[in-house]
């Protein structure tokens, strides 16, 4: 088969490739997705969209476009945010906006139709097999062989192109986390609200929350915790007694919670964006908002690249999510990995209410700022004063 050439060319057609693809083709530059599924396909994700989400995408498709996208997605909205000690509800509050919940894999076929309809191309069910980076091109399994200016790789937290830049996880802070996931009918289960339950997985959490026809019920295992991970979801399951259990096989997927590369870039002319780049909100593990930021940035530093280097370019563009991201694990770490912060949050919570909807408007919904942080560290502190007699 002929060569193609594209002045950029995206591995991955989720939510960051197609972001930085829609980017590209408004700025009229030409590109090519290729993907080594075909879509619509599933794809493991709670599906958070939050508000800070939905406008960095309505900033690259227009509010129509975002609107069209959401109802293709069959876009839900909760309105109850609900903490559980095991499967014990603690606190519910109602955080200032609904919480939106996307199907993904409606979601992100709406996405790929968004770039289709751009005039953009579309290779799906092509596997990346090699990249020679001096000459710039590469090659699919089939012998596909695309030349690109631009390499951006939007192919998830076990990236194929950084594998084959000889990269590895030692650069890490950590390896990818374990998710599991079902998502079970309404008749066998259904929840009130957006629930996250403390106390059933160490050093993390389980969540239940609706979608539709159906409620997704979902753990995340940390990568330096040592448990069966498939026991302990099935006991959460029967505690919370869903039934026909067996009927739903667990799903898996890695999330590139709290390892991010130490490089977001490799060379001048690759750019890894979302997942690739380890880009995943370290508490809540929300990726969407990061993979189309990172997405519309990445086309954003390739079009400057006459006036900044693109890998320069890229760098300082993601450095603000780095930011973002290492306040979440100083959440992470507070509220969930030390023993402590879990009780007390626990304990504290249902007197709190106010700042319970306080923190998921401002560190979930919103973009986290370091005004929260030093609230919540000092109202911490307080409080262990207070019980410790310091």
């Amino acid at each position: 088969m002929s060569a193609l050439n594209f002045e950029t060319v995206i591995v991955g057609a989720g939510p960051a490739g197609c972001a930085c693809a829609l980017e590209l083709l408004r700025l009229g530059h030409s590109c090519c997705i290729v993907d080594k599924r075909t879509f619509p396909r599933d794809k493991l994700c709670g599906g958070l969209f939050t508000d800070k989400a939905s406008k960095a995408l309505e900033g690259i498709v227009g509010t129509a476009g975002l609107a069209r996208i959401l109802k293709e997605s069959q876009c839900v909205q909760e309105s109850r945010f609900v903490l559980c000690n095991g499967t014990k509800e603690i606190v519910s509050c109602n955080p200032e906006r609904h919480i939106r919940l996307v199907d993904r894999r409606r979601f992100d076929k709406a996405l790929l139709d968004a770039v289709v309809l751009e005039g953009g191309m579309v290779i799906t069910g092509e596997e990346i097999a090699s990249v020679d980076f001096d000459a710039r091109c590469i090659k699919s399994r089939s012998g596909l062989e695309i030349g690109y200016d631009y390499l951006v790789a939007a192919d998830g937290a076990l990236s194929t192109v950084r594998r084959l830049t000889g990269d590895n996880r030692k650069k890490h802070h950590r390896q990818p986390s374990l998710c599991l996931e079902i998502n079970v009918d309404v008749k066998d289960y259904s929840c009130d609200g957006v629930c996250i339950y403390f106390g059933i997985v160490p050093k993390s959490y389980a969540w239940t929350f609706p979608k539709g026809d159906k409620t997704c019920i979902g753990l995340v295992k940390l990568p330096d915790t040592d448990f069966d991970v498939n026991s302990t979801f099935r006991k959460f399951l029967e505690e919370l007694h869903v039934n026909n259990i067996d009927s739903y096989p667990f799903k898996g997927a890695m999330i590139p919670i709290d390892c991010c590369p130490k490089r977001p870039v490799y060379g001048e002319h690759v750019l890894f964006v979302g997942d690739a780049a380890g880009l995943v909100q370290s508490l809540t593990g929300e990726g969407i908002y990061y993979a189309i930021s990172s997405g519309r940035d990445a086309a954003d530093s390739i079009v400057g690249a006459s006036s900044m280097r693109p890998d320069v370019r890229y760098v300082h563009h993601i450095s603000r999510y780095r930011h973002m991201m290492h306040l979440a694990s100083v959440y992470q770490r507070m509220l969930l990995e030390w023993g402590a912060g879990t009780e007390f949050l626990l304990k504290h919570a249902s007197s709190h209410l106010n700042f319970i909807r306080h923190f998921y408007d401002t560190q979930i919904d919103q973009e986290p700022t370091l005004g929260p942080v030093s609230l919540f560290t000092r109202w911490y502190l307080y409080k262990l004063k207070k019980r410790h007699g310091w």
